[in-house]
């Protein structure tokens, strides 16, 4: 079995070759995605897959669907803070050097032309401290998966919402009853701003550790371990019913439909 930061790395590319794939599938028109390649010097590369589109005719204005994975060393500062959330890692004042780690990520970014149609963000993450002295093919010290996903409509339509909530809960529900409802509070928590958006998901440091949002919640009932938690994490990036209504006209979506009926 290939190392957890391979595993989360590919699983992140999977997910930006999918969704640009979708995106894509959504509107043949659409301009190819601007794909830039890049690399860091310290340790690290990523793809950044992005387009702007001028026309009227297309039903995406703006999206992006970007990915990274880096290395480097982690200051004592970061360490100790870190060390507060996860008892895994090691942190004294004995230590004289900074610890490596991997971190690996997949942002993206959906602005529909027609205003009625709600915008869409999504990230998840991966971040691993590596132990000292050690490579990423062995078990790390500490590791955690991160993720928020989140809706902003420029009207509010309760069609919307309950579509959004509900394939976000079909996606969480086989891996246990608690996460749907933990992670949507702390998303509305975390991200709420008056009149403007419905929510979404959002946890931070999942691990086989007790997670502060799950404290009644036994372990047989949430995912425990790395590939548990990668497959929950896999199962809401693969969700494919996208926020944009694929079933709607395209008439609509691209805003020509003007002064009609939503749906």
């Amino acid at each position: 079995m290939d190392p957890p930061d391979a595993r989360a790395g590919h699983c992140i590319e999977n997910f930006q070759s999918k969704n640009v794939s979708i995106l894509q599938e959504l509107d043949r028109s659409t301009p190819p995605f601007d794909i830039a390649n890049w690399t860091q010097d310290e340790g690290g590369r990523g793809r950044a897959c992005a387009f702007s589109s001028p026309s009227a005719t297309c039903i995406l204005e703006k999206a992006a669907v970007n990915i990274s994975m880096m290395h480097g060393d982690l200051p004592l500062s970061s360490i100790q803070k870190t060390a507060v959330e996860h008892p895994s890692v090691r942190y004294s004042t004995d230590i004289s050097s900074n610890v490596p780690f991997f971190a690996a990520g997949i942002s993206l970014i959906i602005h529909p032309r027609n205003p009625n149609v709600p915008s869409a963000h999504a990230n998840y993450r991966y971040f691993e401290i590596v132990r000292p002295g050690t490579s990423t093919s062995e078990m790390p010290q500490a590791w955690w998966f991160g993720g928020v996903t989140d809706l902003t409509p420029s009207y509010f339509f309760e069609d919307d919402f309950w579509h959004f909530h509900r394939t976000l809960k079909e996606a969480c529900d086989p891996f246990g009853s608690a996460q749907n409802p933990a992670f949507k509070q702390n998303c509305g928590e975390c991200f709420f701003l008056k009149y403007r958006g419905i929510g979404g998901l959002r946890f931070d440091d999942l691990c086989e550790e007790p997670h502060s949002l799950l404290k009644d919640v036994s372990a047989s009932s949430r995912p425990q371990t790395a590939e548990e938690i990668l497959d929950f994490v896999r199962s809401l990036g693969d969700t494919k019913e996208m926020p944009l209504y694929p079933h709607t006209s395209r008439s609509y979506l691209i805003g020509l439909a003007q002064g009609g009926p939503r749906r």
